[in-house]
C-alpha cells in the first residue's frame, strides 16, 4: 500500500529515541490493588494534581511540566511544548502495572487551547521485546478530534502481550498523527494538556472458537492470509488465536520492509522474521515476505555516497546494495518464504514508472542499464536477484489502485509483458485491493484481473480491506448494522470473484490487511480522527456480517439494494411500437438474481417518475415464449418492518391499475395487446420482450428525495410446467409477505437531458454562424457552495468531436493554487458508451481548462487529439474546446454521458471555494459517470 498503517508510522524517528527505564510513576499514582472504579480494578492513574512530574519523559527533545489552573475538572495537568514533530509528546513506562496476556482499558482526557480549531489527538504505544530497542513496534490504540479549548477523552481496550512473547517494554504517549518532517506544518506541533490518566482491568479479549474457520471455507483454491504486527506472533494473544484459527498465509504487515530489515548498511535485524518463520512452520502458514524493494520505508542511506552523504549513489553503488539486500534475506529463507513481493508500488499515478518527481530514487539513478531504451532495468534485476537467490519462491510485482484505474493497471500489464518479454521471473502480479462498499465495481475488477491474466501470469489480491466510507473526506459515522450488511454483500461479490479465479487456477492468493478492526491501517487515514471497520472481525475480534457472508451467506438478512430513479415522462410505444427515444437517456437496472429454479433468462430495468405515476420499462431476455412468462412489480410506500400479502393487482385482466395495498403488480407476457395501453404495454423483442408499466401513485409519495419500497420478479416458464423465478433485490423470494426483504427506489432530480445538432465550429472561443442554433445548458446545481461562477453552455457534434463553447460568469479570475482543481476553469466529463457506471471505463474521459487556456485531464482523456482556445471577457472567460468521440458514429441519433462544471477560486486566495455543475451533485464526476446528464447526438 502506498501509505502505511498506523502502527508503523514512527519507524523513522527510532533511532532518535532512548530506551526509557522502566521506574516508578513519582507523582503520579499507582493504584493500590484494592482501588476500584465501577467494577474494575484500577491498575495505573496520573492526575497531575502533587505537582510533581514523576517518571513521565518527553519522547526527543520538546519540554513536558506540570501547570496549574489548567485541568480537566481539577487544577493541574500535564503540558507538551516546544514540539516539532508529530511524534513529540509525553510517555511513560507502565510494564510494572499491567499484567501480561490481560487486557486492560486505557483513557486520558486532552485539550489545547492555542492553534487551530480542531486537532486529531492519538493515543499510542511503544511496545518492547527482549531489552532490543531495534524490536520496538508503535501503535495508535485510540483518538479523538479535539475542538480547541476543550477537553475529551481518548479511551480503547489494550491486549498486553503475553509472557512468552519476550514483552520487556510497555509505554503509552499521547501524540498528533504522523507526518513527515518535511510534511510538518504549526497545527501539527501545537501544544497540548493531559489529564486524568487511568488504566483498569478490563474483560478479556477472546475468540469465538466455536464458529467455523475461515480457510475451511474459501481457502480451497487459494491460500487465505492476512497482515500481522508482531503481537500476533504470541500464542497467548488472542490476535495470534485468531490468526491460526482462520488463516493459512501471513504477511509481515511492516516489519520485513526495507527499513525494519537493514536500518543501517550491512546491519541486518533478523529476531522478528525469525520469529515469524518459526510461527509459520509450527502452524503450518505459508509466508508472503513484503517487500524486497519499495520506494517507501527504505532508508535514505541506500541512495547517498558511502563516503559523502550529501551526494547521490552511483549506478553501480545502488545497484550493488540492492543486490545485497534481496539476496541477504531471500537466502537466508529460501525455502521458508513462499511468496516474495519483490517490488512494490512502481507504477506512478500520473502514468509510467515512479521517479523522484513521484518519491523515487531507483530509477533515476539506476536507469537503463542494457542500453535498449528502456529504464524499468532496476525492476527486472530485483526480479533476477530474488530467483538467483531462490529459485522455488513465488515472485510478485505488487501495487495498488489498479483495480479501479484503467490507465494505471494498462501501464502494468505494458511494463510486465515488457519484463516478461526478457525473459524477467515474474509469476504473478499483486492487486493490494484497498477498496470500498461502493466501489470499484466488481465488473472492472474483473476486466483489470483478466488483463494480466492475459499475460500469463497469475493475479493475487495482496492487501484487501472494504472501507465503510465512500470518499476521502467523509467525517467518522456509527458502524450501524446496515453498513456491517452492506459490506457483507460487497465481500460476497468480491469472494464470488475470487473463487471463480481460484478455480480456474489463475489466483492462488488472498490476504486481507489486518486480522480485525482493532489493527486497521484505515483508523486515522485518510481522514484524521475517522476510525473505520474494513476487515472481517470486530474491534472485539468478533465474526462481523462480512466472515459470515463469505463462511454462510444464509445467516443474513437480506441487504436492500437502492436504485435512484430521475424525474421525466416517457410516453408508451407509439402504433408502430417505437419506444420513446427518452428511454435511452436512463441506466438500467440488472435483474439476476435467480431465487428460484434454473433458467439463464434475465431482466433489465429502468424508471422515471413525474408528479402523478411511475414510469416502468422492463426488458427481459427470454427466447422461449410461454404462457406462465410474466413480471411482477412490488411497488409501495416505504415499508419498516414486515407487512402482510393482500390482494394481488392482476393487470392482464383488469382496465385500470389501482394501486395494491401491498404495491403488487403482475404483467403477463401474453397480456399486452387489447387491454388498458394507457396503463401497460407489453411489444416482443427477437431477443424476449418489454413491458412498458405507468403507475399511478399518490402525489404525496411522488416528491424528490422519497424513497419507496421497489422490488422486481420474473417468471420464466418452462416445458411441462416447471418455472424459474429471476428478482432484484429479494433472492429468498418473500416480496408480497416480507416488504421489509424489498429494495429501495429513491426518487431523484429532473433528468439532465438535452439534443445536440451537427455542426464543425472553428476552436477560436469566439461564437461562429454554425453556434447560432446550437443547444445550450447551464451549471445550476451546486457541489460546493450555493453562489460563485456559472456557465452557459452551447454545444455541437460532427464524426470526430464534441464541441463545447461555454461562456464563465466569474469577475474574479485566478489560477494561484498549484492544483488544476483549485484554479478558475471549467471541467468537462463525457462517457460515450453512456454506460453510466460508478466507475470510469476505458472511454470515460476528463478534461479540464482554466481561462488562461491550460488544460489537464482525467480519466482516459485522449490528450493527443483534444483541442482548446479561451478568451476573456469583461465579466469572466469563454472557453472553445473539442473533444475526441472516437467511439461515437455518425449514423442515426446517439446518447452519450455529459458534465459540464465551473471551478471557482471566488476570493482569489488559491482555494476553490465553489463548483457549479449542470447535473451531478455529488462530487463524484471525476470518477463515477453514473450522475451525469445526456446527450442526445442527432443530425436534425
Amino acid at each position: 500500500m502506498h501509505l502505511r498503517k498506523w502502527w508503523s508510522l514512527c519507524l523513522s524517528a527510532v533511532l532518535i529515541f532512548s530506551l526509557f527505564p522502566s521506574v516508578g510513576t513519582g507523582g503520579t499514582r499507582a493504584a493500590a490493588a484494592d482501588v476500584k472504579t465501577g467494577d474494575d480494578e484500577v491498575l495505573f492513574e496520573a492526575n497531575f494534581e502533587d505537582g510533581v512530574l514523576g517518571q513521565w519523559r518527553p519522547r526527543a527533545s520538546e519540554k513536558l511540566d506540570i501547570v496549574a489552573q489548567v485541568g480537566h475538572d481539577s487544577t493541574r495537568s500535564l503540558r507538551t511544548s516546544s514540539r516539532t514533530e508529530t511524534f513529540h509528546g509525553p510517555l511513560i513506562e507502565v510494564i510494572d502495572h499491567v499484567q501480561k496476556g490481560s487486557t486492560v482499558h486505557i483513557s486520558f482526557w486532552a485539550m489545547y487551547d492555542e492553534g487551530p480549531d480542531s486537532q486529531v489527538i492519538n493515543g499510542s504505544l511503544e511496545k518492547e521485546y527482549n531489552n532490543d530497542a531495534s524490536s520496538r513496534e508503535y501503535a495508535t490504540f485510540a483518538s479523538a478530534t479535539l475542538n480547541k479549548g476543550q477537553w475529551k477523552k481518548i479511551e480503547a481496550d489494550v491486549v498486553i502481550p503475553g509472557e512468552n512473547s519476550g514483552i520487556t517494554g510497555f509505554r503509552m504517549y499521547a501524540e498528533t498523527p504522523w507526518k513527515t518532517s518535511a510534511e510538518v506544518t504549526p497545527a501539527d506541533t501545537i501544544t497540548f494538556y493531559v489529564d486524568d490518566v487511568l488504566i483498569t482491568e478490563a474483560e478479556k479479549i477472546e475468540i469465538e472458537s466455536n464458529i467455523p474457520n475461515l480457510v475451511d471455507v474459501v481457502g480451497q483454491h487459494y491460500a487465505m492470509g492476512a497482515a500481522i504486527d508482531q503481537s500476533a506472533l504470541d500464542a497467548e494473544d488472542p490476535h495470534s488465536q485468531l490468526l491460526t484459527k482462520h488463516f493459512n498465509s501471513i504477511t509481515a504487515g511492516n516489519f520485513m520492509k526495507m527499513d525494519a530489515m537493514q536500518p543501517q548498511e550491512g546491519q541486518f535485524v533478523w529476531s522478528e522474521t525469525d520469529r515469524l518463520v518459526e510461527f509459520a512452520e509450527a502452524n503450518d502458514m505459508e509466508i508472503r515476505g513484503h517487500t524486497l524493494l519499495w520506494h517507501s520505508q527504505v532508508p535514505e542511506w541506500f541512495f547517498t555516497d558511502p563516503n559523502d552523504a550529501s551526494k547521490p549513489a552511483t549506478r553501480e553503488q545502488l545497484l550493488a546494495r540492492m543486490k545485497t539486500h534481496i539476496q541477504t534475506i531471500v537466502t537466508r529463507y529460501k525455502g521458508k518464504v513462499h511468496t516474495w513481493d519483490v517490488v512494490n508500488e512502481v507504477i506512478s499515478d500520473g502514468g509510467g514508472l515512479r521517479n523522484e518527481a513521484s518519491n523515487s530514487k531507483w530509477r533515476d539513478i539506476i536507469g537503463d542499464v542494457d542500453g535498449d531504451g528502456d529504464d524499468s532495468d532496476y525492476i527486472e534485476l530485483a526480479f533476477r536477484y530474488a530467483r538467483e537467490a531462490d529459485p522455488d519462491a513465488v515472485l510478485v510485482i505488487n501495487d495498488y489502485g489498479m483495480e479501479g484505474n484503467g490507465n494505471k493497471v494498462n501501464d502494468m500489464v505494458k511494463l510486465v509483458e515488457k519484463l516478461l518479454a526478457k525473459g524477467t521471473p515474474i509469476d504473478a502480479v499483486g492487486f493490494q485491493m484497498h477498496v470500498s462498499m461502493y466501489g470499484p465495481d466488481v465488473k472492472l475488477i474483473r476486466e483489470a484481473f483478466e488483463k494480466v491474466i492475459a499475460l500469463g501470469v497469475n493475479v493475487q489480491v495482496t492487501e484487501l480491506d472494504v472501507s465503510i466510507y465512500s470518499s476521502n473526506s467523509e467525517l467518522e459515522m456509527p458502524v450501524t448494522d446496515e453498513l456491517m450488511l452492506q459490506q457483507a454483500y460487497r465481500y460476497r461479490e468480491l469472494f464470488d470473484l475470487f473463487d471463480e479465479l481460484g478455480k480456474r487456477g489463475v489466483m492462488d492468493s488472498v490476504t486481507v490487511w489486518g486480522l480485525a478492526d482493532d489493527g486497521t491501517w484505515l483508523d486515522n487515514h485518510p481522514v484524521k480522527g475517522r476510525k473505520d471497520a474494513p476487515l472481517l472481525f470486530d474491534r472485539k475480534l468478533k465474526a462481523k456480517p462480512a466472515y459470515w457472508a463469505l463462511v454462510d451467506a444464509t445467516t443474513l438478512p437480506i441487504y436492500r439494494n437502492e436504485w435512484t430513479g430521475l424525474k421525466a415522462s416517457p410516453s408508451f410505444p407509439n402504433h408502430k411500437g417505437q419506444e420513446d427515444i427518452l428511454w435511452g437517456a436512463v441506466k438500467g437496472l440488472e435483474i439476476n438474481h435467480l431465487a428460484d429454479g434454473t433458467s439463464a433468462v434475465t431482466g433489465e430495468a429502468r424508471m422515471m417518475w413525474d408528479a402523478k405515476k411511475v414510469n416502468l420499462r422492463v426488458e427481459v431476455k427470454d427466447t422461449t415464449r410461454r404462457k406462465g412468462d410474466q413480471v411482477q412489480v412490488f411497488l409501495a410506500e416505504e415499508v419498516k418492518g414486515t407487512g402482510a400479502a393482500t390482494s394481488e393487482a392482476d393487470l392482464s385482466a383488469k382496465k385500470k391499475n389501482p394501486p395494491s395495498a401491498n404495491g403488487q403488480y403482475t404483467f403477463k407476457r401474453d397480456g399486452g395487446k387489447g387491454k388498458d395501453k394507457n396503463t401497460y404495454n407489453v411489444q416482443e423483442t427477437k431477443t424476449g420482450y418489454v413491458v412498458y408499466a405507468s403507475l399511478p401513485m399518490s402525489a404525496a409519495l411522488l416528491t424528490e428525495g422519497q424513497v419507496l419500497s421497489l422490488d422486481f420478479r420474473i417468471t420464466d416458464e418452462h416445458a411441462a410446467g416447471k418455472t424459474a423465478t429471476i428478482v432484484w433485490n429479494d433472492i429468498s423470494n418473500q416480496q408480497p409477505d416480507k416488504p421489509a426483504n424489498r429494495g429501495k427506489l429513491k426518487l431523484g432530480s429532473v433528468l439532465k437531458q438535452t439534443k445536440v445538432t451537427y455542426g464543425k465550429p472553428v476552436i477560436d472561443a469566439k461564437k461562429d454562424n454554425v453556434w447560432k442554433k446550437a443547444a445550450s445548458v447551464k451549471t445550476d446545481v451546486w457541489v460546493v457552495g450555493n453562489s460563485g461562477a456559472t456557465a452557459t453552455a452551447q454545444l455541437l457534434w460532427d464524426e470526430k468531436y464534441l464541441y463545447v463553447l461555454a461562456d464563465v460568469k466569474d469577475p474574479l479570475r485566478s489560477k494561484l493554487s498549484s492544483n488544476a482543481h483549485e484554479q478558475d476553469s471549467i471541467e468537462i466529463f463525457i462517457d460515450p458508451s453512456k454506460d453510466q457506471t460508478t466507475f470510469y471505463q476505458e472511454d470515460d474521459a476528463q478534461y479540464r481548462v482554466n481561462f488562461d487556456n491550460e488544460a489537464s485531464f482525467g480519466g482516459n482523456a485522449r490528450k493527443e487529439s483534444f483541442k482548446s482556445a479561451t478568451r476573456l471577457t469583461s465579466g469572466g472567460y469563454t472557453v472553445e474546446v473539442a473533444i475526441p468521440l472516437d467511439s461515437v458514429r455518425a449514423e442515426g441519433q446517439r446518447w452519450i454521458g455529459f458534465d459540464l462544471q465551473v471551478n471557482d477560486d471566488g476570493a482569489g486566495d488559491g482555494k476553490r471555494s465553489s463548483v457549479s455543475i449542470w447535473s451531478d451533485s455529488s462530487g463524484n464526476s471525476y470518477q463515477d459517470t453514473s450522475g451525469f446528464g445526456s446527450l442526445l447526438l442527432t443530425r436534425k
